[in-house]
């Protein structure tokens, strides 16, 4: 098991993003199984999608060295490697920089000190790939799939991983400068002496997140409910806002300001998504820190659930692909929210008076 990851995350995130083949029944069973299957340091002609550019995948089933001869021959020409199905690829030290790679598949590929700076990969999977010091400075990887990855050391300042999934994955020592990781999940993710120096963390799930010596100065967007429920120790560096943080008026106003706009942005629907209900305990887990007792509002884990997002053509067969995402009734967690507002004491600014806000929950 992965240092510092608890079974149960992983379980769980492992179930939100496989794909499930058919079983051998299916009249292509025999053709699935060449979707988890390599030739060694080259790439097998049946895991190619149709999508992706023939020649060019004729040049990169050739391997690593043939693929960067080519690029050096051909430096104007953009690889188009869309939708391409590279489940295991040996491919260490490619060049890939620039490359098209929407929607690909390169789970449990080798991509050690692969060259990707500026790549597209955006909506690709890239599940329990190696991707230790590759170059992914600017590289777009906004809703990726990229759980139980390993990106020691991987260079990626400036990158776009706009609500990628990055749940119990290996960042350590990993370059983030200046990143976007705007609504990214990284619950459960090792961020270890991690550079996050100017990162955008704005909605960024932090649950379980180990931050030990991490580099945080400057780091927007980064709420202290977020980082309440995340590992850190006197190694790591903090925003300066949160460097400020500590009267518990002031714990209170921001927790009520956050669940007003829980609760606006809550539309009444039958499920709310579980970024809202990790938002929410978050908060509680500040008043719990004030000393206060929030067993009976929180929602736990367990009443989360989980449906089919969607179904695919792939070359080997049918498959279908669990949500990432869970929920839980909307009616539970308005109730929930509602009884947390309630808790709160609300004094309005007067006559030059400040207001404050106090919540009013039993002490523990």
């Amino acid at each position: 098991m992965r240092e510092g990851f608890s079974a149960g995350v992983i379980n769980s995130l492992k179930r939100g993003v496989n794909l499930v083949l058919h079983s051998s029944n299916s009249p292509r069973s025999s053709q699935s199984l060449g979707l988890l299957s390599t030739l060694p340091g080259r790439i097998r002609s049946e895991t190619m999608d149709l999508m992706a550019d023939k020649e060019q995948l004729d040049w990169m089933r050739r391997g690593v060295a043939a693929w960067n001869g080519w690029r050096k021959d051909n430096p104007e020409t953009t690889p188009d490697l869309v939708e391409a199905n590279l489940v295991r690829a040996e491919l260490a030290g490619a060049n890939l920089a620039g490359a098209r790679l929407q929607r690909c598949n390169l789970t449990r590929a080798k991509l050690q000190g692969a060259n990707l700076r500026r790549a597209d990969l955006r909506e690709a999977r890239i599940l329990e790939a190696e991707l230790s010091t590759a170059d992914l400075s600017g590289a777009d990887l906004s809703r990726a799939q990229l759980t139980g990855s390993k990106l020691i050391q991987a260079k990626l300042p400036e990158a776009n991983l706009h609500l990628a999934q990055m749940g119990v994955s290996n960042l350590r020592e990993a370059n983030l400068r200046n990143a976007s990781l705007t609504g990214a999940d990284l619950r459960e993710s090792l961020l270890v002496s991690a550079d996050l120096r100017g990162a955008d963390l704005r909605d960024c799930l932090l649950l379980g997140t180990h931050l030990q010596g991490a580099n945080l100065a400057g780091a927007r967007g980064l709420a202290a409910e977020g980082l309440a429920v995340a590992h850190t120790d006197e190694h790591t560096v903090f925003p300066e806002e949160d460097s400020q943080a500590g009267e518990k008026g002031e714990i209170s106003k921001s927790v009520y300001a956050l669940l007003l706009s829980l609760r606006s942005d809550h539309s009444g629907g039958d499920q709310v998504e579980e970024r809202q209900v990790f938002r929410f305990n978050a908060a509680l887990k500040r008043l719990e820190a004030l000393g206060h007792d929030v067993s009976e509002l929180e929602v736990s884990e367990s009443s989360l659930s989980r449906r089919v997002a969607s179904w695919d053509e792939t070359p080997g067969g049918e498959a279908f692909e669990m949500d990432p995402s869970r929920g839980v009734n909307g009616l539970l967690f308005r109730a929930r929210l509602d009884r947390a507002l309630a808790s709160f004491q609300v004094v309005p600014e007067e006559e030059g008076k400040p207001g404050f806000v106090v919540f009013m929950g039993s002490k523990r």
